[in-house]
């Protein structure tokens, strides 16, 4: 036979009160001033049109079937142009360059490649 017995039972624990503590407002993270440039046969894609005058970093993500280059130039500059080296298929390269403002040609200048269309324009503002 069964019976039940009455337990007792422990009165709940009441929750801490949080009060919140005087601190100041967090400090935004600084917009990262990167690129991404995807290259395949014959073109690039950027991720964006535009960055930030500065350093900037420049990522290469070559994603054709051959190795590719990039090359970036101020136009109506005379300055030689920088450059992130020859990139295997499906391998990418990262550098970092100080940018000041203007418009950038970019190409890659292995034989061919721009007369196939491989060269596109970023905006430095």
């Amino acid at each position: 036979m069964w019976t039940c017995v009455p337990q007792a039972v422990a009165p709940p624990i009441p929750a801490p009160v949080l009060t919140p503590s005087p601190t100041s407002e967090p400090k935004p993270e600084p917009e990262a001033n990167r690129l991404a440039v995807k290259s395949a046969e014959y073109y690039f894609t950027l991720s964006r049109p535009t960055v930030k005058p500065g350093p900037v970093t420049i990522e290469l993500n070559n994603q054709g079937e051959d190795p590719h280059n990039l090359n970036l130039q101020l136009e109506g500059s005379g300055a030689e142009p920088v450059q992130i080296p020859e990139t295997d298929s499906l391998e990418h390269k990262v550098a970092n360059f100080d940018l000041p403002p203007g418009k950038y040609r970019l190409w890659c200048s292995l034989p061919e490649h721009e007369e196939n269309g491989m060269e596109t324009t970023l905006r430095v503002e």
